[in-house]
């Protein structure tokens, strides 16, 4: 295709300008940049919401978040970078979190908070996990009786 390879350097030349974007790799066929704001807290998969303006990001592990929140106002809010889904479950100092309907955070799972302080607990469990593991053991147990060496009988 002609020009394409001039309107590629037009964007690499234009998101190189962008503020926040920081470009991570340089002379390859392929660019990555990464998004560092100037101002604000850095961008995060977890993270508290107050007045719908993000306070900090939350540190998390795989699907769990684990924080230490001082308390602050009644409009907080965690927002997780997942879409909304029955097996998010939160707690602050063991008080279950209501979840925040999804079309108020475009479809992204989130909690409200309120004003308490505490240890914060974002974690995803399969709804049909329990099952699961129910038909699994016993699939185990019955492979296990099949397994078992049965003598023949002798016939006279």
């Amino acid at each position: 295709m002609p020009g394409s390879s001039a309107a590629v350097g037009d964007l690499v030349a234009t998101l190189d300008l962008v503020a926040g974007l920081s470009r991570v790799t340089e002379g390859q066929a392929v660019s990555v940049w990464r998004v560092s704001p100037e101002d604000g807290p850095a961008p995060g998969w977890a993270r508290l919401e107050e007045g719908g303006i993000t306070v900090r990001a939350l540190p998390s592990a795989g699907t769990q978040v684990r924080a230490e929140l001082a308390a602050g106002g009644a409009d907080r809010v965690v927002v997780l970078a997942e879409a909304a889904a029955r097996g998010w479950h939160a707690t602050l100092d063991g008080r279950r979190l209501d979840p925040v309907p999804p079309d108020r955070t475009s479809g992204l799972q989130a909690f409200v908070v309120g004003a308490g302080s505490g240890d914060l607990v974002v974690r995803y469990e399969a709804p049909h996990r329990t099952a699961w593991l129910l038909v699994t053991a016993f699939t185990l147990v019955v492979f296990a009786l099949l397994a078992l060496p049965v003598g023949r009988r002798r016939t006279r």
